[in-house]
Formats: structure tokens, C-alpha cells, sequence
């Protein structure tokens, strides 16, 4: 059957019909009318057959929504209806008239196709107007097809949904045609390849129109074997103004309802393919992928064994309740929605310190169901501290992270990736503590019985920023504890060595209290605090030392002899090896200048005299005892120094 576009088939049909009376076919189409009509006998009454059915052609074109009754479920349309079928007893040659290839007939002319619609409301349906006449005409070709294309108005029944929630929903309302009296052995329906169009929807202000879709549907009844074939046409469209504010509503406001009017939060989506099925899965029905970084840890409480840092969650998912068609919102492929209008994974933090809740704040949703949601928290975790290396410590923590609704079966997580330190664009950058790295594992855990519930695992590592802590307590205490061996440099006759170790001593306990004050109360006992104690331990040692080797000098001083074993050990063996050698006579003339001086003004010559012999006679001995005194002051200068020198590599080392 030869078709030419709408348009022209309807200024054709205008252009060729008229006022009744107006009408004079020409000599060609006479003769063509008297050979259909007179010479074949032509009867309307009677379809034509060749043995098959006659196939009829239905479309809708030019379709505008003229009223939605929401709470009577019924909608008003207007269209252009096509029809088209082929009756051999209307063809001629058209060789034999003059190339004439169409002709215009009354409708009452020849036989039609008895089509209507099978859901219209009862005396509201199809009245015939077209814009400024009726159309009453066909278009009859050569060879014998036939087109009809009256307007129509449609006032069919639909099962709208009239609560308030779904005001801007998409609603969709079908109108069926079909023959009334013929089944599908007579007359056979076809959707017809020329309707459908977008761009032949008549749009108006309050309703938009967003498809007309057609398909053909075979109905077999159980009374009768033989088919009734039928058209649906599904037209889905929307309201487009809101009458109280009288603006048109925007894209993003519509597809918000669409999104959220009809869906339950409290419930879990279920994916098409699990639905009304008793198929035992491996897989869980919805994966949440999830990207965990820590952007800043706050602060450690040694006491409570606890951390405090600031982490984001980002979590991804499909909900297939909230994908739509971006051609139906203008082109709008992705949009916010509030988290508490929709279906959100329940997890939680299992070793928080605190009470946990869940933010709600705007979820982003992509056309295909994808949504993500990023949440930042700052929560006080437990974690497992160990002092022993402070200032320099370094520590594990870990985030569990557990749904508490769904199981294993039903919920699963993935871990997408886990970020912090250096490697996190969005990292806050702590006072005291830095964070070494961040890594994520998934697991199950049996809670309760043998269910499993779906867990992901956050290793965080931190290590403590040490520069405050160095510069207030190490290095000074460093400093004293290399100060401590400086004692055994004085001359081993001053008493400034006593003095100097007891300031040393002062000092190092000040430090202490004030490490003490920026201390916690620990099981262990932190590698800072046993270097104090370590160098007061020698601070002490070296007073006692230095008591110790005054006392020999005044030994020497009263002219005693040196013990045999003293002067083997002291003198002879670790006198060379450390390489002290006994005074010379300057520093015995030296000593007893001294002591001269020291008996003051208004000695008699006899008394000097008595005195310098006693001090000729006692030298050699007392030159021994200064000598012991010497070694003594050389080898605990070295011991002192090895050991402060060990304890601070030590201290640093396990820092």
C-alpha cells in the first residue's frame, strides 16, 4: 500500500472534500466512480476477501492531552486516527484514465472497518471533528488502498494513582482499538509504521506529554478459539505546571518525585533478577564498594586507650528503585537526594567509644540506579597503645566497620580503596600525630550463631610528630647526662665536683616532674622516663665518686701511706694504661704554697721551717695519694661517658 506523510494526506483530503453541494468529480474520476460503482457492482455492505483477512493498519498522530481527571481515573486526548487497509474492488488502471492515481470517496461510500475503542467512557468517546469541517472523506488509491484519518476525541478510562505523593510521577494510561465484531481471521489490526512520532505530540502548559509507545496484543478467549487482535497505545505523561504557583515545574522538582513518592526507605531494594524467586544465591543481593580515608587523627588518650581521628566514607551501591530515563527529565542523568528518603546500608563502627549515629545528608544518584554517599565523621576509637617508645612511638589502630541489619546473604561489602597520609589530597595535617598509612581488608563475622555479617577492617598506622619532645626533654636531658662525666675533670682536690653533680642531680628532677606532667598513667614504663632515671643513677654515682676521691686526697694530706694493693692496682696497672703519671715536685712546691698561705699572715720563721720539713718528709706519699686520686677521676670520666653514650644510642635507636 503506497503512503505519503500525514500532512500531505490531510491537505489532500481538505483540498479535495468540501461543502456537499460544491463537489463535481471530473470526467476521469467519473468514469473511474462508474466502473467501481456500476460496472463491478460494488457493495459496502460486504468485506472484501481473497480468502485471508483484511489487514488494517492503526496509528495515532498528532496527539495532544486535553484533560486528566486524577480522581476519576480518566484522561481526554485528541489525535489524528490512521487507518489504512487495502479493498481490491477500489482499484483501477490508472493507464486507462489518464494517469489519474487517487481518488476522494465518501466515507459512507464504501465498505470500512468497524474499529473502536474498547476502554472509552460511555458518552464521552470518539466524536469526529476535524479543525474546521467534519472528515467524512477517504483517499482511495490505484491499487486499492484505502486511507482514512478522522480527528478524534478520546475520553478513556486509566488507573491513575490520585494520592498526593505522586502529583509529579510519570503516570501512563493505555486506549485499546480493535475491531468490535470481526475476530482476527477477518479482520486482522497492525500498528501502522507511519505514528508514534515525538515530534508529532501537541505539548501544552499544564501537561506534558513524554511518549506514545504502540504494541500489538492477540487476545484468545476461552469461549471462542479464533483471536481478536488489538492495538495498545501506552501513552506516559506528567504534570507540567504547578496551578497554585502558575510556573512550570523544573526537571530536577519532577524527577525528585519520581524518585522518592513511591519508595519506601525502611525496606532493602531488591535487584529485577531476585525478585519472586526461590533461587539460592551466592552472591549477596546488594555490594556496597566502599573508600574509607582518614583525614586527620585529633589525639591519642593513653589513659582510656583511645583515638580520636576524623575519617570520610564514601559508599557506593545500586538501587534499581531509582533509575530512570534521562530522555524523560531533560537529559538530567544525575541528582541529589536527602539520605533519609531512601534506602541506606546500616553500618557502624564496632569499636567506637562513643555513641554512634548515622548523618544524614544528600545522597548522589546517577541515572542507572548508582548511588554514593560520603560521610565525615570524627569518632573516639579504642586502640591498643603501647608508651614504651615515647616520644618516638609508633601505633596500629584498627576501624571495624560492621553492618548490624543486613547479613552476609543479603548485604556485602568491597573494598575500593583506603587512603590517608601523604597519599590523601584531603589530609588535615595533626598537631602531634602523622598517619603513616591506611589500608582496608573485608571479612565475616559470626555474631550470632553461625550467621555471618558482612566487615571491613581499617589498619590505620600513626607515628608521633618527636620535635616538640626532643628539643623539651631529650636533648636537655641528653645534654645533663654528658655534662655528668665533665665532674671527674675538675681537679680531684675541688670541692666545686660535689657541687656540680648536685646541680646536674637538681636539674634532671625538675625535667622528670615536668616529663611527668606531660605523662600518663601506663602499664609499661616509656624508654624516656628509664633515660632520666638511668642518668640520675649516674648523677648519683658521680656525687658519691666524687666524695670518694676528695676523701683520698685528704687522706694524702694527713701523710698516710697507700695501701700495697691500692698502688699495685691504681698506680702501677691502671695508671699506665690510662696514662697518669705521678705529680712532679712544681705541683707538691704548688700544694705547699697553698697551705702556707692557707695558715695566713703572722707565722715566725720556725714555724715555716717545721712545716716545710714535714711537708719534705711527707711528699713522696702524699704525691701517691694524689696520683690515686687522678686515676680514679680518669677512669670514671671514661666509664661515665661509655655509659651515657650507650644509653642515649639506646634511647634513640629503639625510638
Amino acid at each position: 500500500m503506497t503512503m505519503v506523510p500525514l500532512q500531505l494526506a490531510i491537505v489532500c483530503l481538505l483540498v479535495s472534500t468540501g461543502p456537499a453541494t460544491a463537489y463535481h468529480p471530473n470526467v476521469t474520476e467519473q468514469e473511474v466512480l462508474k466502473h467501481i460503482f456500476e460496472d463491478k457492482a460494488y457493495d459496502k455492505n460486504i468485506r472484501f476477501h481473497n480468502k485471508t483477512a483484511t489487514n488494517v493498519t492503526i496509528g495515532l498522530s498528532q496527539i495532544s492531552l486535553d484533560n486528566v481527571d486524577i480522581v476519576g481515573g480518566k484522561i481526554t486526548i485528541r489525535a489524528f486516527l490512521r487507518l489504512g487497509w487495502k479493498d481490491e474492488r477500489l482499484a483501477w488502471n490508472p493507464a486507462e484514465n489518464q494517469g489519474l492515481s487517487k481518488i476522494t470517496l465518501d466515507r459512507d461510500q464504501v465498505w470500512m472497518p468497524d474499529i473502536s475503542v474498547y476502554n472509552h467512557v460511555a458518552g464521552e468517546s470518539a466524536a469526529e471533528e476535524g479543525p474546521s469541517l467534519p472528515v467524512l472523506k477517504i483517499l482511495a488509491y490505484a491499487d486499492g488502498s484505502v486511507m482514512y484519518i478522522p480527528s478524534h476525541s478520546y475520553t478513556v478510562y486509566c488507573d491513575l494513582d490520585p494520592s498526593k505523593s505522586a502529583t509529579y510521577s510519570n503516570r501512563n494510561c493505555e486506549i485499546k482499538f480493535g475491531s468490535w465484531a470481526h475476530d482476527g481471521f477477518q479482520i486482522n489490526v497492525l500498528v501502522s509504521p507511519y505514528s508514534n512520532s515525538m515530534s508529532d505530540l501537541v505539548q501544552n502548559k499544564v501537561w506534558e506529554l513524554i511518549s506514545v509507545k504502540s504494541r500489538r496484543e492477540n487476545k484468545v478467549y476461552e469461549c471462542c478459539p479464533e483471536p481478536y487482535p488489538n492495538i495498545i497505545f501506552n501513552i506516559e505523561f506528567r504534570l507540567r505546571m504547578d496551578k497554585r504557583l502558575g510556573v512550570e515545574v523544573s526537571n530536577e522538582r519532577r524527577l525528585y518525585h519520581y524518585l522518592v513518592d513511591d519508595y519506601v526507605p525502611d525496606v532493602m531494594p531488591v535487584p529485577k533478577l531476585r525478585r519472586n524467586t526461590s533461587y539460592d544465591y551466592n552472591d549477596p543481593m546488594i555490594t556496597v564498594g566502599m573508600y574509607v580515608g582518614v583525614l586527620r587523627v585529633t589525639g591519642v588518650d593513653f589513659k582510656t586507650h583511645t583515638m580520636v581521628s576524623t575519617f570520610l566514607m564514601l559508599k557506593r551501591w545500586v538501587d534499581e528503585e531509582l533509575a530512570w530515563d534521562p530522555a524523560h527529565f531533560g537529559g538530567i542523568n544525575k541528582t541529589e537526594v536527602p539520605s533519609e528518603r531512601v534506602w541506606k546500608p546500616a553500618f557502624m563502627i564496632a569499636n567506637r567509644a562513643e555513641e554512634w549515629y548515622d548523618m544524614n545528608n544528600e545522597m548522589h544518584v546517577q541515572s542507572n540506579g548508582q548511588v554514593r554517599w560520603g560521610i565525615s565523621y570524627t569518632m573516639r576509637t579504642f586502640c591498643t597503645l603501647d608508651v614504651y617508645r615515647f616520644p618516638y612511638d609508633s601505633h596500629t589502630c584498627f576501624l571495624w566497620i560492621i553492618s548490624y541489619r543486613q547479613d552476609a546473604s543479603k548485604l556485602g561489602i568491597k573494598i575500593l580503596g583506603a587512603w590517608g597520609g601523604g597519599k590523601s589530597q584531603f589530609l588535615q595535617e595533626g598537631l602531634e600525630w602523622n598517619i603513616d598509612s591506611v589500608e582496608g581488608t573485608k571479612e565475616n563475622w559470626k555474631l550470632l550463631g553461625d550467621v555471618k555479617y558482612p566487615a571491613a577492617q581499617i589498619v590505620v598506622k600513626i607515628s608521633r610528630r618527636s620535635t616538640y619532645y626532643t628539643h623539651v626533654f631529650t636533648a636537655p636531658c641528653v645534654l645533663l647526662a654528658f655534662l655528668t662525666p665533665v665532674v671527674f675533670l675538675l681537679p680531684t682536690s675541688a670541692p666545686e665536683k660535689v657541687t656540680l653533680g648536685i646541680g646536674i642531680f637538681v636539674s634532671l628532677t625538675l625535667l622528670l616532674e615536668i616529663l611527668e606532667d606531660n605523662m600518663f598513667a601506663a602499664s609499661s614504663v616509656p624508654i624516656i622516663a628509664l633515660y632520666y632515671v638511668a642518668t640520675m643513677v649516674l648523677t648519683a654515682f658521680s656525687i658519691l665518686m666524687s666524695t670518694i676521691i676528695l676523701n683520698v686526697v685528704d687522706k694524702g694530706k694527713k701523710d698516710r701511706f697507700i695501701p700495697k694493693v691500692l698502688r699495685v692496682i691504681f698506680l702501677n696497672v691502671l695508671g699506665r694504661i690510662l696514662r697518669v703519671t705521678p705529680s712532679s715536685t712544681r705541683d707538691r712546691e704548688m700544694v705547699t704554697f697553698n697551705e702556707l698561705e692557707n695558715h695566713g699572715d703572722g707565722l715566725d720563721g720556725s714555724d715555716v721551717k717545721d712545716d716545710h720539713v714535714h711537708i719534705t718528709h711527707g711528699g713522696p706519699s702524699m704525691n701517691e695519694w694524689f696520683t690515686l686520686a687522678a686515676v680514679i677521676d680518669r677512669l670514671f670520666f671514661l666509664t661515665f661517658l661509655v655509659v651515657a653514650t650507650i644509653c642515649s644510642i639506646a634511647m634513640f635507636a629503639s625510638g
